[in-house]
């Protein structure tokens, strides 16, 4: 998947020291570069590379700086409109339901729609403004509209007719790409430990918050069951997001389970050891870690490194059963390039042959 942008635009896309890209990678999953060989010509490619879901997100979120970054310099796009902008105008006395303490609500809708929403409050009428792919701003005005319904439908109702349906069927986001009331999600619950909470959350909750930033879905956790020994860890949003999600919190509760000394529950996922010559640590990392970082974000994993032998290292793989299976086809495709025997490891094929996996392209099969 790839965008054409106008050169001028790269500096805004990139963001300083490149975090606006690094954070729509860290939201949507995808790989996004910039090829800049023909900016002489006026224009770069935005190239992005993942799973389809994943490039469908990152594409929403680039669509939607462009838009914003077009708006802002003033100069129409020319070619192939990659996207779209809504502007909203709203009373200020509903602004603070819509954007949610410390701007949690409106947050969690940017994310999950893979849009770009700007509150405007220079004027005595607010405006919220929405960039994205048409389908994107639609999502959002759609979950914007379900927020304000619980307070003031006829205001609601104004900004998307559908509200009323959507609160019906019990979801953010369109009927097609929402989990529909009715047709109960296995990843909308997750029972746990009471004493795995502190590890889920992280510190200050930082963990809570980059497994929402990586899967695009809303997680909570519910404690009124803590005194009998368990806890419930709750999400919401797209199905496919909350897949990703609860592949994620598995993943860290096989982690805290070893950790703590506990036995792993192999109903729920599973661990996987696999051994690698020292050579070849580096190729797996990647520069500064990232292939390691990619695979783990794509497969809905937690990879961890043992360094602590002299001779190899030991790659350990906490997940589902089927993400720890995608994390290794996607090891195994890197390793392919520099060592077919190393990559067998990673496979149990006696040597690894490039398929539907190769490098970050694999669609990891979540539960």
């Amino acid at each position: 998947t790839s965008i054409q942008v106008p050169s001028s635009y790269v500096g805004w896309l990139k963001g300083r020291q490149g975090q606006m890209i690094k954070d729509i990678e860290a939201k949507s999953g995808a790989n996004v570069e910039i090829d800049q060989s023909t900016k002489d010509l006026g224009h770069c490619t935005v190239q992005i590379r993942g799973p389809e879901e994943q490039k469908r997100r990152a594409f929403g979120f680039v669509a939607a700086e462009v838009m914003k970054v077009a708006e802002q310099s003033g100069e129409p796009l020319t070619g192939e409109q990659v996207g779209t902008k809504v502007a909203i105008p709203i009373d200020p006395k509903y602004v603070g339901w819509v954007k949610g303490p410390r701007g949690k609500v409106v947050q969690d809708i940017s994310c999950r729609s893979a849009t770009r929403i700007d509150v405007d409050q220079s004027s005595d009428a607010a405006t919220i403004k929405l960039y994205g792919t048409s389908e994107g701003v639609k999502d959002a005005q759609d979950m914007i509209a379900l927020e304000l319904s619980k307070v003031a439908p006829e205001v609601a109702a104004q900004i998307s007719p559908d509200f009323a349906r959507l609160a019906v069927e019990g979801g953010g986001g369109s009927a097609s790409s929402s989990h529909r009331a009715g047709e109960p999600s296995r990843h909308s619950l997750l029972a746990i430990p009471s004493e795995y909470v502190g590890w889920i959350k992280g510190k200050n909750g930082s963990m809570i918050k980059d497994i929402e930033a990586k899967s695009g879905a809303v997680i909570d956790i519910d404690q009124s069951t803590k005194e009998s020994g368990h806890v419930t860890v709750q999400f919401r949003g797209h199905e496919e997001d909350m897949k990703r999600a609860y592949a994620f919190v598995v993943a860290e509760v096989l982690k805290v389970a070893e950790h703590s000394g506990q036995p792993l529950d192999t109903a729920l996922g599973t661990k996987a050891e696999v051994r690698v010559d020292n050579r070849y640590v580096g190729w797996v990392k990647g520069p500064r870690g990232k292939v390691v970082q990619d695979i783990s974000a794509q497969s809905g994993t937690r990879i961890d490194m043992d360094q602590s032998d002299d001779r190899f290292a030991v790659v350990k793989i906490y997940g589902t059963y089927e993400s720890v299976g995608a994390a290794r086809e996607m090891l195994g495709a890197e390793l392919s390039k520099v060592s077919p025997e190393a990559a067998a490891e990673f496979t149990g094929r006696p040597a690894f042959e490039p398929g539907p996996c190769q490098g970050h392209t694999f669609q990891a099969a979540l539960p």
